[in-house]
């Protein structure tokens, strides 16, 4: 893999807008496709436990064919392992070289193109097309409807706004390519819900250091949220080598500043009916990016303040609450805030790294990710890891 090159993650989500599967490329510092494999080394990670396929239950990975290692690669995903296939790829025996991937544990994704060049043959062996929306001129129903008698899925990719979503929605297609649900709505904020109200107030008791009774007595008044908070502690996430039994165990356990952490996770989860499942994954994964990239650089109770700068970044889209106000109910530190509105301070330029690294195909964001990766202290590979382990971590959360 080029040493230099950096991963970009876009979510593909079906129509309830929860996630199915992650496309991910690696780019030069230009924004180019970088030329080297290198994918499959990275979703198998150090061992067979920490690949991408073992930690993620469900979801499927998609990647260009060019940039997978296929000798180097864990096969054993039962297909979730999907290669991209552009229409101006030249192998000679295209439908042969598709059974040996299928025949290896591989499934297939063929890029569509408005004239549709594909063969019968290619389509009906393809698990999924992928159809960029800005290729097509508005005609993508006229596509879909076309592509409909294959068994493939139909990937909507460059889906920006919530109106491409809509669009590429009533055209028929099944999944949806981008990071549209991260798009504010201009519709009125809704008003939180009572769990919400709970967690800010738990919040400002730890930051307070109030007396565990005092905690128990509040978090007692919410057995939902004193259910969902014991079982985020003890997910394999957390990594604890005994069982919290009790809110006065954890607190024992792990101190106030740890606790402060997992109840802004709470925080963003207790919104899930406000946003989408989407949403709410990404904003987890800012968290826990902030926090691992920042691993080696802050000591622990700065990363537990990385984790929330990185959650927090879309706390606005999902409560669809402006964020000044969420901070002033909250009294937020300083160096958060000064993170979240100005990207500046200790925490700023991760947090610019962790979301540019979700965009890093538009023009100068793979050359800035690159410049703050260096400032840092980081490599590409560190970066890289730190956005996959996020990944997995955000999507195994609960579990």
């Amino acid at each position: 893999m080029n040493d230099s090159a950096l991963l970009q993650r876009q979510p593909i989500v079906n129509r309830k807008q929860e996630t199915q599967g992650y496309d991910l490329c690696l780019l030069s510092v230009h924004g180019e496709r970088a030329a080297t494999g290198g994918v499959a080394g990275l979703l198998n990670g150090t061992s067979e436990e920490e690949s991408f396929f073992a930690r993620l239950a469900k979801q499927f990975a998609l990647a260009d064919c060019t940039q997978v290692e296929e000798d180097k690669t864990e096969t054993s995903a039962a297909g979730r392992f999907v290669l991209g296939l552009r229409p101006d790829e030249t192998a000679d025996n295209l439908p042969a070289l598709v059974r040996k991937w299928k025949a290896a544990g591989f499934g297939l994704c063929l890029e569509e193109s408005e004239n549709g060049a594909w063969p019968p043959e290619l389509l009906e062996m393809a698990s999924f097309v992928r159809l960029e929306l800005g290729r097509f001129n508005g005609s993508v129903e006229r596509a879909s409807n076309r592509l409909k008698k294959h068994p493939a899925k139909q990937i909507v990719s460059g889906v920006q706004t919530r109106a491409d979503f809509e669009t590429s929605s009533r055209a028929g297609c099944d999944l949806f390519q981008g990071y549209f649900f991260t798009e504010g709505s201009r519709s009125e904020a809704q008003a939180p819900n009572t769990s919400y109200n709970s967690i800010v107030t738990l919040m400002k008791l730890t930051q307070d250091n109030a007396p565990v009774g005092k905690i128990e007595e509040a978090l007692k008044r919410d057995a939902a949220l004193s259910f969902k908070l014991l079982r985020y502690i003890n997910s394999a996430g957390f990594g604890l080598s005994c069982e919290i039994q009790s809110f006065r165990h954890a607190v024992a356990v792990l101190g106030y500043q740890n606790l402060h952490k997992w109840l802004a996770l709470l925080m963003v989860t207790a919104a899930r009916q406000q946003g989408s499942s989407a949403l709410i994954t990404t904003a987890i994964i800012r968290g826990r990016m902030a926090e691992l990239v920042g691993q080696n650089l802050f000591e622990p109770q700065d990363r537990d303040n990385l984790f929330i700068v990185g959650a927090f970044s879309l706390l606005h889209v999902i409560l669809n609450m402006p964020l000044e106000k969420v901070s002033e109910q909250i009294a937020l530190a300083d160096t958060i805030t000064d993170a979240l509105f100005n990207r500046a301070g200790p925490y700023g330029p991760i947090l610019e790294l962790v979301e540019i690294t979700e965009r890093l195909e538009q023009p100068g964001h793979a050359s800035r990710a690159a410049e703050l990766s260096i400032s840092l202290g980081l490599t590409a590979e560190a970066v890289n890891r730190a956005q996959l382990d996020a990944l997995a971590w955000a999507e195994g959360m609960g579990r």
